[in-house]
């Protein structure tokens, strides 16, 4: 996995999203991540750089997905968003959650309610401006940063 490469395009750009997907053949147990630019000279800003693993799912032998021993989750796809995404979710029990989207400053953007069980709700992003986003869950605590760009 030595020397996999990103590229990006040469100039003044507002925000550039690449994303590199590594499916490696063996556990890893140790991960360096340099972000260099060759060739180039200026000032970068980097808003978010992250490592992320795909949690194994369990099936049963017939194929299904087990659900029982899940805990609460959610993701949105794609990230960053253009106009429209998917809010991913998982709700284990009987009661209902509630996701709330906050701009960077703070404000309430949106609220989206979450039946028991599997949820996919479609975002339909284009009454929201360009940005960074929070969505929130208070119980359990989490946060997903989202970005919307056109």
């Amino acid at each position: 996995m030595y020397g996999e490469c990103v590229t990006f395009p040469v100039g003044t750009q507002d925000w550039i999203y690449s994303k590199h997907t590594i499916q490696p053949s063996a556990p890893i147990e140790k991960l360096v991540i340099y972000l260099l630019f060759r060739y180039r000279t200026g000032t970068v800003w980097f808003d978010d750089v992250g490592v992320y693993t795909v949690a194994p799912m369990p099936v049963e032998e017939e194929g299904q997905l087990k659900l029982d021993n899940l805990d609460f989750d959610f993701m949105v796809v794609p990230n960053p968003v253009k106009e429209e995404g998917i809010i991913r979710a998982y709700v284990p029990g009987t009661k209902t959650k509630v996701l709330k989207l906050y701009d960077c400053s703070g404000r309430l953007a949106d609220l989206f309610e979450l039946r028991p069980g599997l949820n996919e709700i479609t975002w339909d992003t284009r009454h929201l401006p360009n940005g960074m986003y929070f969505l929130y869950s208070s119980e359990p605590r989490k946060v997903v940063k989202t970005l919307i760009l056109r």
